[in-house]
């Protein structure tokens, strides 16, 4: 929820900073041009270097071209470079988020459908490193211009990509202008190569102007961030003290925070403080597994994770040893003498103190004695109120126990615990009746990871999996607009009984997950069975469907050019259709037998029986025909019942009537079933002709032709609503997707080409599910997170 005034706190700034604004531009377009320019001149020697070494003439005549086309075009494309950069600057000076590197192909994080050929993918991830080395490279200069350009807009968070002139942005700007080349892969990874060289790598000068303009404007002057490298630490693991004054319109002088104090300073000597644990010890507490029978698999599984864990510890370790609240932390400040420290056991019951009971209201405004509506919304107010509750449960821990008695072990894990049940509250796709629920483990899931620290290592112990069960469990089966279908209150009796029944015996723990997994089992059964029967009805009526359309035109093709009496005509596409019908749903190879031949047979007899009554001719054989088709017809319509008799009988009287001579004007038959139609029902209508697709919407089309079943999309439905749904079948007859929802049942059904224009307007995208655990998916954001936030390189990912 956007605070008051916030959007014209930002258009105030914006107005007041506009002519700045403008000088950082023309500072940047000059400095960039250069450096372009530079570029350009190094291309020639570079790409002719490259032709000498070709193995192929077409190779070197590759090359060759690539410089001819530099030479007629270079001028152009530096225009469009400049143009690019200043349009940035122009749509961040109206508030607006500027075009960054990755966003002009359609790759992105949101799991939209890829429309994208090799040479897009390998442009886009080129361009990502390069932007991602530079801004590593200049993380101090970048870190300081996100800070004074959000204060421009108003005081908002600009992440680096969103710097005007930045990394990301120049990238864009260049892969705009460089398309007018025209180039193969091979010629334009080599021109982003000399733009990172000549033009990336050169910016550290262009930066520092950069921030020193905005600084002479009196933004953010005393802004510092240093970096320090304790010995004791891995390099790459460095101590980031940031100082960020608040600005007050530049009218009051901003004072920089003090510098840590000397102890603080001092890394603290390396005590033998108990790790996490040691995979290869065997000596920790798995909860349902006995000491030593893990798994290689597991050891090694762990290994990585205590691989991240202790990662996190050593950035928090650092950025605890910069914060004067822990001076008097004996562990941290080694003068300090005398202190106790408190041990788990009694940090465990502190937490057990502070932990809500069972029962408590599970939604802020709702009492543990009030119904909870079977439809409900919760708004950004009260998930606020959610996350001021977490804050306060770790506050009445502080005060219950000093922190600076707290081993910093615990200290750690009480912070990551919170950190886990933050990215809670921050999934966007858990329903946030669930993330409500969930936050009511939070004081449970502090006191598990105080008792077994292997809790935040080992992806298999029980209540980790729990935790990513519940996750998971909520964003499939709860839905806020019918709670009592699916699992939000199967999960709240999980929450009442660990809140009624936990204190420090983790095999309460398993109870409720071995409960909770059976229960999410036979959901997903029940989903499969749901689907497999959608599938098979769908499957069915286009059987249907496809026999019905195949029998109305071959009649409609035999009855063509003839005059047909209107008893026939009903005959034929009523009782007659659905033997046809009939005999294609039971036997999908019907058309090739010598039983399908015959019954083609009638209908030709019966057309000719028409055209032949009134020819002069041997009326014996005339007669002879209409009896043996009458017996034909009473014999194949057997097997169909008394439903069509009406119909028969009047084709009966008319063929008699034929055969004695009778002239079709003059012949009256009365029925006394007017209406008898086909019991399949008519054929759809063919659909009306529809605007042939274009070349960005075949491409989408290729691509869904090769699309797996259980790709789960995001869609606008026949109301549309936005929905997320999978991908269950394809019809290959009717060219159509069924899509089911998560309980199974079929939801949507779209044509191929309404589905393709969908995607190509934005309104529909795959939607990538993670297989990864939510837990070692969220701890692996964290240290990346810390990383990034603290200005350490992140280190090679162990796989």
């Amino acid at each position: 929820m956007d605070k008051p005034g916030a959007k014209l706190d930002t258009q105030h700034n914006l107005t007041r900073y506009k002519s700045l604004v403008s000088e950082c531009k023309d500072l940047l377009v000059v400095l960039l041009t250069t450096q372009l320019e530079e570029m350009f001149e190094q291309a020639t020697p570079t790409l002719l270097d490259f032709s000498d070494k070709a193995e192929t003439n077409d190779k070197q005549r590759l090359f060759y071209d690539a410089i001819n086309q530099i030479k007629k075009l270079r001028d152009e494309v530096e225009y469009t470079f400049r143009e690019e950069i200043g349009i940035g600057f122009e749509v961040f000076s109206k508030g607006n988020t500027i075009p960054s590197a990755g966003k002009s192909v359609n790759v992105n994080q949101e799991g939209e459908l890829s429309i994208v050929d090799n040479q897009e993918l390998e442009e886009h991830i080129a361009s990502e490193r390069i932007v991602s080395k530079t801004e590593n490279h200049w993380y101090q200069e970048l870190y300081g211009l996100s800070k004074r350009m959000g204060l421009i807009q108003g005081g908002v968070e600009l992440s680096m990509e969103e710097i005007p002139g930045g990394p990301a942005h120049t990238m864009y700007a260049f892969e705009v202008a460089a398309r007018r080349f025209e180039f193969d892969l091979t010629v334009l990874l080599i021109i982003y190569a000399l733009f990172d060289k000549y033009v990336m790598q050169q910016s550290g000068d262009l930066y520092e102007s950069y921030n020193a303009k905005l600084i002479e404007a009196g933004i953010f002057p005393n802004l510092k961030l240093t970096i320090n490298k304790p010995n004791t630490y891995h390099s790459s693991e460095a101590d980031l003290v940031q100082s960020v004054p608040l600005p007050n319109d530049g009218n009051r002088e901003t004072q920089p925070t003090p510098p840590p104090s000397d102890a603080a300073k001092t890394p603290a000597p390396q005590t033998q403080q108990p790790s996490a644990f040691s995979p290869t010890a065997a000596n920790y507490d798995l909860s349902s597994q006995q000491k030593g029978e893990i798994s290689t698999e597991r050891a090694a599984n762990i290994a990585i994770g205590e691989e991240i864990f202790q990662s996190i510890r050593s950035i928090m370790a650092d950025r605890r040893r910069a914060d004067p609240s822990f001076r008097n932390h004996p562990e941290i400040n080694p003068s300090i003498k005398g202190v106790v420290m408190t041990e788990r056991p009694e940090l465990v019951a502190s937490l057990h103190t502070i932990q809500p009971p069972s029962g408590t209201a599970y939604i802020p405004g709702f009492e543990d004695t009030e119904v909870e509506p079977d439809n409900i919304e919760i708004d950004h107010g009260l998930l606020q109120e959610i996350r001021a509750t977490l804050v306060t449960e770790r506050d009445k821990l502080y005060n219950s126990v000093d922190k600076n008695t707290i081993p910093t072990a615990d200290l750690d894990t009480i912070e990551l615990v919170g950190m886990l049940f933050e990215h809670v509250l921050n999934d966007e796709e858990l329903p946030n009746i669930v993330k409500a629920l969930i936050s009511h483990l939070h004081t449970p899931y502090l006191k598990i990871a105080i008792i077994d620290q292997s809790f935040l290592v080992d992806a298999e112990h029980t209540a980790r999996q729990l935790l990513n069960q519940v996750v998971d469990a909520g964003k499939q089966w709860v839905d806020e607009q019918n709670l009592h279908s699916g699992l939000y209150y199967p999960m709240k009796e999980i929450v009442n009984e660990i809140l009624n029944t936990f204190n420090d015996d983790l095999a309460v723990i398993d109870k409720v997950q071995e409960k909770l997994s059976h229960q999410i089992e036979e959901l997903n059964q029940k989903a499969q069975i749901v689907e497999e029967r959608a599938r098979e009805a769908a499957k069915g009526r286009e059987r249907l469907e496809s026999a019905r359309s195949r029998a109305h035109r071959l009649i409609d093709g035999k009855l063509g050019g003839h005059t047909i009496h209107p008893i026939v005509t009903r005959f034929l596409n009523a009782a007659w259709l659905d033997k046809m019908i009939l005999m294609m749903l039971r036997n999908p190879n019907i058309e090739k037998t010598e039983e399908w031949r015959d019954v083609v047979t009638v209908i030709d007899t019966i057309t000719w029986v028409c055209d032949a009554k009134n020819q002069a001719g041997d009326q014996t054989i005339f007669k002879q025909t209409v009896s043996n088709l009458k017996e034909v017809i009473e014999n194949g319509l057997a097997s169909l019942g008394d439903y069509h008799q009406p119909d028969s009988q009047a084709l009966f009287q008319l063929l008699d009537s034929f055969a004695r001579g009778i002239p079709a004007s003059k012949i009256k038959i009365e029925s006394n079933k007017e209406n008898v139609t086909s019991r399949f029902g008519p054929p759809k209508e063919a659909e009306q002709k529809r605007t042939p697709l274009n070349a960005k919407e075949r491409k989408i089309a290729d691509i869904l032709a090769n699309i797996e079943f259980g790709t789960w999309f995001e869609l606008l439905d026949d109301s549309q609503a936005k929905r997320e749904l999978k991908l269950s079948w394809f019809s290959p007859v009717t060219k159509k997707y069924m899509f089911v929802d998560r309980s199974g049942i079929q939801a949507f059904v779209i044509s191929t080409d309404d589905l393709v224009r969908q995607i190509s307007n934005r309104t529909a995208r795959v939607v990538t599910k993670s297989n990864k655990p939510f837990v070692d998916a969220t701890l692996n954001t964290i240290k990346t997170m810390l990383l990034k936030t603290f200005g350490m390189e992140q280190p090679a990912v162990l796989k």
